[in-house]
């Protein structure tokens, strides 16, 4: 098919995903809430209809395999940082299908829109990224790869979208940038996305609230 979706992400495993919440959650929480993220964008995914890739970091399990449709097909991630597991994820991809969209795991607030226009958008452009709110990117489409879009960059900083653009500049490539986003990789991201009802369908607000009134209940009763 023309189009396909990549999706990079962790098996949710208690002590090894959303780590950086684990001052505030338990691991076994963090990786409850991994697993209600994966449940928003497998909902998005089954919306979608397209050919789907999970790269997959982690000992992958078939409670992990069972939470996706049947069709999906799963990759361990390879390669000695980010970008380079990017690299490989996506040029598995481009070698079966012209247009590859790649997305993480904690985007509950995407949508099948914003995939289509990341689709339709790399028809006149060469990428198209989707920039977070956290200065780095949510999504990231190509119809070819560029390996210099994958080195020299300090991943998981606020300078990596500045960064990609830089390089996109220099190499005189054409890209698109769809609306900013936030991920939910810190405390202040959950805060800010649990007080925000318009997120009250998804998964992720679904479980923050559960967690957020038992706290307080515990709280209450002392």
């Amino acid at each position: 098919m023309d189009r396909a979706l990549i999706v990079m992400t962790r098996v949710p495993v208690p002590g090894e995903t959303k780590t950086r919440l684990m001052p505030y959650l338990s691991g076994k929480e963090c990786a409850e809430f991994h697993e209600a993220c994966l449940q928003d964008v497998i909902q998005i995914q089954k919306m979608l209809g397209i050919p789907t890739y999970v790269f997959y970091s982690g000992n992958v399990t078939k409670d992990f395999i069972h939470l996706f449709p049947i069709q999906t097909q799963f990759l361990p991630q390879t390669g000695q940082d980010l970008g380079y597991r990017m690299a490989n994820a996506f040029a598995h991809c481009l070698t079966l299908h012209r247009r590859v969209v790649m997305i993480g795991s904690d985007l509950p607030n995407l949508t099948v829109g914003f995939l289509d226009q990341a689709f339709n958008d790399l028809e006149l452009n060469d990428v198209v990224l989707g920039p977070a709110l956290d200065g780095g990117y949510y999504l990231f489409g190509v119809k070819k790869l560029y390996p210099a879009l994958f080195s020299g960059i300090a991943w998981g900083s606020s300078q990596v979208l500045e960064r990609t653009l830089q390089i996109m500049k220099r190499e005189k490539l054409a890209y698109a940038l769809l609306e900013f986003m936030q991920d939910l990789d810190r405390i202040e991201d959950l805060v800010t996305f649990r007080k925000n009802p318009e997120n009250k369908d998804t998964h992720a607000w679904q479980y923050i609230h559960k967690i957020y009134t038992q706290r307080l209940e515990e709280d209450y009763h002392g």
